[in-house]
């Protein structure tokens, strides 16, 4: 594989990463107005979207930084 396909390749990967991860935040946002142990169970999951979120949009950057 050539440079520019796998920087190619780890920006889809990065949009990948953010979409999943939002989605997976406003999956949670109905859950967690509910029982005490739900809302806490849900908060994981937030957390584990908000990392995903995070991380891609910083490889995003980093690709984006490397011209």
């Amino acid at each position: 594989m050539t440079p520019e396909a796998i920087t190619k390749f780890g920006k889809a990967l990065a949009a990948i990463f953010v979409a999943v991860g939002g989605l997976g935040c406003i999956a949670c946002l109905p859950l967690a107005f509910g029982t005490l142990q739900v809302a806490a169970a849900t908060a994981l999951f937030f957390i584990a979207g908000g990392v995903l979120m995070s991380g891609g949009l910083i490889s995003f950057a980093v690709l984006n930084a490397q011209k």
